[in-house]
């Protein structure tokens, strides 16, 4: 991972050298740098994220550049509705003490807007992320991402999530960053699950998917 520190102990992650920094920039948009997970952290419905799920998470940014929208979408909208993103992850990274950090282009006005306003205010946004994950007991062992969204902070899944936003511009010779993959076993079928809902009288439902596994909302 090619990074160094930002002020207030944020990671300034290198974006990928195939991101149109200088252009992206004319247009007047800001990159955002949040915490995004945390290895061997407890979500507020019990789940263990470990070494390996978050590494996942990480990887997955890095290869795939997910979006991310206002809040979850709904289990039955799943494979049909597409709503304008707010947020493109760009790029990830693990620092020493296990936080996951995530590096994000707002992709309207709105969220770009939303962003510097927590700033100028001193105040949290969160995220959740969207996934399927192998469980061990109550251990996230693996992840397979489907979308990080923002998320009100009062009620993300994870607490570290809910922080307050760091905004930066960019040189146009950042190169990429990566993490490199982590070893686990599976022994349970993958569960989609979604942090940062209501945790109080958790609602489960099967649904048919390429995957025919039980979506958890939590």
């Amino acid at each position: 991972t090619v990074a160094s520190e930002m002020k207030g102990g944020y990671p300034n992650i290198k974006l990928p050298d195939d991101v149109k920094v200088e252009e992206i920039q004319q247009k007047g948009f800001k990159f955002v740098t949040l915490p995004i997970g945390q290895v061997d952290s407890q979500s507020r419905n019990g789940r263990n994220y470990r070494k390996a799920a978050i590494q996942h998470l990480v990887e997955q940014i890095n290869e795939k550049r997910p979006e991310g929208g206002w809040g979850h979408i709904k289990d039955e909208d799943m494979g049909t509705s597409y709503g304008p993103p707010a947020i493109r992850w760009l790029a990830a990274m693990i620092d020493k003490r296990g936080t996951a950090w995530g590096k994000g282009l707002p992709l309207t006005q709105e969220a770009q807007e939303y962003f510097d306003l927590a700033r100028l205010t001193n105040s949290r946004v969160g995220t959740s992320l969207h996934a399927w994950v192998t469980m061990e007991g109550d251990d996230v062992t693996e992840l397979d991402l489907i979308k990080l969204d923002l998320a009100d902070p009062a009620r993300v899944g994870v607490p570290m999530t809910a922080a307050k936003p760091e905004l930066s511009t960019e040189m146009h010779d950042e190169s990429a960053s990566g993490q490199n993959p982590d070893e686990s076993g599976a022994s349970v079928p993958a569960a989609a699950i979604r942090e940062g809902e209501a945790v109080s009288s958790p609602s489960v439902s099967t649904v048919q998917t390429e995957q025919e596994s039980t979506t958890v909302t939590d």
